[in-house]
């Protein structure tokens, strides 16, 4: 069972569009690492999912519910 899934995320910064149709899980109970190389788009998906940047389109599903269609103080 998967805790995080995001589907088709996007995120543009400075007009330039820095994560394209990113699909990705995170499975429950599991410890999931990142790695890449500087400029990767590493930080940028966790801000995206947590909220900080906000992504031009995609979801963000946790617990059925998506996030980016939440407001944030909930």
């Amino acid at each position: 069972m998967n805790a995080v899934q995001v589907s088709d995320l996007r995120v543009t910064r400075g007009g330039r569009e820095v994560l394209h149709g990113l699909e990705v899980s995170f499975a429950a109970g599991r410890v999931t690492g990142l790695f890449g190389p500087s400029g990767s788009g590493k930080s940028t998906l966790i801000r995206a999912i947590t909220r900080l940047n906000d992504p031009t389109a995609g979801e963000v599903i946790f617990e059925g519910q998506d996030l980016l269609k939440a407001s944030p103080q909930s």
